[in-house]
């Protein structure tokens, strides 16, 4: 998760690391971000989402998550639908997928180049 914060901090110079992962400066473990289900079921997280990372880049929120690889756009069907749900709950946002153990090339992640809204496949 280290070189997933520190890879996507390099393509973002301004983003803020919010949430998930550790503190590139201090090493602290921090929380991830908990998304609440669109439809509250009775006293339940039942379609809530956890993130593995969230960035601020200029206002702009950014989940990092990474993927069991499958065949589903490079992820199982669960990591699919995980990443779906995550932008159902925040339409907004943009989603980043990596598949575990994938090299990321300087630029992949900078966010200049996406659409908030979107699922980025990596």
């Amino acid at each position: 998760m280290d070189q997933v914060r520190d890879q996507f901090l390099a393509d973002n110079p301004t983003a803020t690391h919010l949430a998930g992962g550790r503190d590139k400066f201090t090493g602290s473990n921090m929380p991830e971000t908990y998304l609440s289900p669109n439809t509250q079921l009775a006293s339940s997280k039942v379609g809530g989402s956890y993130t593995d990372m969230t960035f601020d880049v200029n206002g702009e929120t950014v989940y990092v998550q990474t993927v069991d690889k499958g065949n589903m756009h490079g992820m199982s069907q669960r990591e699919w639908d995980n990443a779906n749900r995550i932008l159902r709950q925040e339409p907004d946002a943009t989603v980043i997928t990596v598949g575990k153990g994938t090299q990321i090339n300087p630029g992949d992640w900078d966010v200049g180049n996406m659409n908030s809204g979107s699922i980025y496949r990596f």
